[in-house]
């Protein structure tokens, strides 16, 4: 055995760990709070620590992602193996990002769904989760909470948490997820100042692979074809959750596999079902979600957008903390920014992202192909001294495309120009914040219904608030997942030249 000491802030511990492990196995062991985006792929760069002690040598590969300038104390957590006592600093997470929480009133006749006192209501995001205390006599919560989604130590996005459950089993993802939920719920029960003991129900909400990796089910059937759900949901748990032995749980219906809980607890919450034909509701995050009213029908897709607009597969992206640059415009022909809490920048967030290309194109810094000219392999944000790479553009084009190429394909299949369409609901943490003009000036949506949008906020948190909060609401969510019809992608000719097409930026 060798010591594994570590240090987050000021609180330094220590562990005693068999050498041989690389430093992202040796922490996924201990329980580490610390993101892995790639889960331990070696693909994105960004498990940057700082290191000492007797660790394997640099191989060439880490070398060329760490970059020329990287301290010879740092090293890549997925690369490095630990062969001696080692010390690892690591940052301080101080939960800070900003984390969508609110929602339009639910305008709702109040019949709550339990029998006791209190309820939470929970959407579980690939990135974030967010949290709902309510009484059984008030439609507005009495408290509520965000915070990061643990898992993110298992990757970025779905699909590197689906490879991490393959190759070491679904329960160490069940168990984050559970005891986080426990802990958040007790946190709120003390803000609240009530005994846990009077929380009657929790309804939790989330895409389909969170709602496998809670419910303890192999998410492994989701990632291959014929993509199939090992359960669609719409039902209560025969499990509880620490600290909270009494209260039931309720995970509501999912669609299919790439089409959660999320998107039906959001459709629920804007009423989608009962708007009019050509209402379009899209949320964007490391899935892109839509669905089309139309005929009648609700018809559903999700397109993979990666991790890109939350930070992810971005050389200086970040989420939305304290200092990400968020708003990004020009004015004489400079580009300006605006970062969170005014501080300093500390990188891009996503809605920055999508304004600094649109900024970036209609300054003729990118052309239409998203080359970003003069031979540079970079542009400065302004003056922040954070920079996008030709390498993010390429990210963000892929992302975009991916947005663009499931909008363009329902509206075709359905014989529905941009014209038709009479109203565009953006849901979700990303798309509350989206700048609607700037989302067109990349031509992630068509430059005709950007005014004609409205944001939801947590459409998802909302619809499970809704289940809690008055009983007819569970079976009414049942059958809008159930009257859903689905558009399968991957084996779409149409969407894949779309997808092509939707690659470049629109002309100035």
């Amino acid at each position: 055995m060798v010591k594994f000491e570590y240090l987050i802030g000021s609180q330094k511990e220590s562990a005693d760990v068999n050498p041989g492990m690389t430093i992202f196995e040796t922490m996924q062991k201990i329980g580490l709070d610390f993101s892995f985006p790639c889960s331990g792929m070696r693909r994105c760069g960004k498990c940057k620590v700082l290191v000492q002690g007797k660790l394997s040598p640099v191989c060439e590969v880490e070398r060329r992602m760490l970059g020329d300038k990287a301290p010879d104390n740092m090293r890549l957590a997925c690369f490095a193996k630990v062969e001696g006592d080692v010390e690892i600093v690591l940052p301080e997470n101080k939960g800070d990002d900003k984390i969508m929480l609110q929602f339009s009133t639910l305008q709702e006749t109040l019949n709550p769904n339990y029998a006791g006192d209190y309820g939470f209501a929970v959407d579980i995001g690939t990135t974030t989760i967010a949290y709902y205390l309510f009484a059984k006599d008030s439609l507005w919560p009495l408290a509520c909470n965000g915070e990061l989604n643990q898992q993110k130590r298992y990757g970025a996005d779905v699909l590197s948490r689906i490879e991490y459950a393959n190759r070491n089993g679904v329960a160490p993802l069940c168990q984050t997820i559970r005891q986080q939920l426990s802990a958040s719920f007790l946190h709120l029960c003390g803000v609240a100042n009530i005994s846990p003991e009077k929380v009657d129900k929790a309804v939790i909400t989330g895409n389909t692979v969170m709602l496998h990796l809670l419910d303890g089910l192999d998410p492994h059937p989701l990632a291959e074809a014929p993509f199939r759900m090992v359960s669609n949901f719409g039902k209560h748990a025969d499990w509880r959750i620490d600290e909270f032995p009494e209260m039931e749980i309720y995970l509501p219906r999912c669609i299919s596999a790439y089409l959660g809980a999320d998107v039906t607890c959001s459709m629920l919450s804007t009423g989608l079902p009962d708007l009019p034909d050509g209402t379009l509701l899209v949320d964007i995050g490391t899935n892109g979600e839509m669905v089309l009213k139309t005929n009648g029908t609700l018809l559903c897709c999700s397109t993979a957008a990666g991790p890109a607009f939350e930070g992810g597969a971005i050389s200086s992206g970040v989420s939305a903390r304290p200092g990400a640059i968020s708003k990004v415009w020009a004015e004489d022909g400079r580009m300006y920014y605006d970062t969170i809490d005014n501080l300093d920048a500390v990188g891009v967030c996503g809605s920055g992202l999508v304004d600094a290309v649109s900024v970036a194109v209609e300054l003729g810094i990118i052309s239409k192909r998203g080359n970003i000219g003069r031979g540079r392999g970079a542009f400065e944000i302004g003056d922040s001294g954070i920079c996008l790479t030709q390498k993010d553009i390429r990210q963000l084009q892929l992302a975009k495309a991916a947005i663009r190429a499931g909008v363009d394909t329902l509206l075709e299949m359905c014989g529905f120009s941009v014209e038709d369409i009479q109203g565009l609901i953006l849901c979700g943490g990303f798309g509350s914040f989206l700048d609607p003009g700037s989302a067109a000036g990349i031509g992630m949506i068509p430059i005709e219904i950007a005014d004609k949008f409205r944001s939801s906020g947590n459409g998802a948190g909302a619809g499970a608030s809704i289940i809690l909060q008055n009983r007819g609401k569970e079976a009414e969510s049942v059958r809008i997942a159930d009257q859903s019809e689905v558009v399968e992608l991957s084996y779409s000719r149409l969407f894949s030249k779309k997808f092509v097409d939707s690659m470049s930026f629109p002309e100035i």
